[in-house]
């Protein structure tokens, strides 16, 4: 099973990886899609919080486990002595009474209880670790689950502070299609009026000849545009991005927990 640690740190390194750039790709026409990566964010400090709480939580689960491990490892001591001392009894009364057959039958039946209460102080045990096994490798995609919001919230939280990093964003993609006279570009309605104002500055990349028509689109996600030209279109965007490198954290733990089966 992987650690929770390495899972925090992997969650860092998604938020970190995100931080370096705004990257863009080509895709095929018509179908692909386009990722980009945000700029440096000045919210780490909640980032931080929130992943010292979900330390903390299971520091306190794994506590918690071990405790109850120590008070099960306690009852079959305690369950051990109870046996012998009712052995010792039992040969007692025997002794004390001159009757074999009594001496033998309190005998086996001490011994049939401490072997019962054996048995299920063991069980108990067992389950108990089985348990805590589950509860770990339940607790592993909840983490990741809630790294990958915080590191889309912290995203969109830099977008808004800094509305130069959408901006950037926006001429990566259309230096992809620069080349082409009449381009059309799709941006979600929160963005449509900071994208129209700066529409001659993110122009410049494009041709002198190239015409470039922005329209807002509510089907798309809040931090993702799409260009279309002759020839297909393009998507840019921070949210799948943020998808893709949630999945791939979600496979390297399916892998890790398949080399340990």
């Amino acid at each position: 099973m992987i650690s929770l640690s390495r899972i925090i740190k992997s969650s860092l390194a998604l938020q970190e990886d995100i931080n370096r750039k705004i990257e863009i790709q080509r895709v095929m026409p018509n179908t692909g899609k386009l990722d980009g990566r945000s700029c440096q964010p000045d919210a780490r400090s909640e980032a931080d919080a929130l992943l010292q709480e979900i330390e903390r939580e299971y520091q306190e689960a794994k506590q918690k486990m071990e405790q109850e491990r120590l008070q099960h490892e306690e009852f079959l001591l305690r369950s051990k002595e109870e046996w012998q001392q009712q052995v010792i009894a039992e040969r007692e009364n025997a002794r004390q009474t001159g009757y074999q057959e009594g001496f033998s039958a309190g005998e086996i039946e001490g011994r049939t209880t401490y072997e019962n209460l054996l048995t299920m102080a063991k069980t108990t045990v067992d389950r108990s670790k089985e348990d805590y096994l589950r509860y770990l490798e339940s607790a592993e995609p909840m983490i990741i689950e809630l790294a990958s919001k915080m590191a889309r919230k912290l995203v969109g939280d830099v977008l808004t502070e800094n509305p130069e990093a959408w901006k950037e964003l926006v001429r990566r993609l259309l230096n992809e299609v620069r080349e082409h006279p009449d381009v059309k570009l799709y941006v979600h309605p929160k963005w449509y009026e900071t994208t129209q104002n700066a529409k001659q500055e993110i122009q410049q990349v494009l041709m002198h000849s190239a015409t470039l028509f922005i329209y807002p689109d509510f089907k798309l996600n809040e931090n993702n545009c799409v260009v279309e030209f002759p020839f297909g279109k393009i998507e840019a965007g921070l949210d799948s991005q943020l998808n893709e490198l949630k999945k791939k954290l979600i496979e390297t733990l399916g892998e890790h927990h398949a080399e340990h089966e």
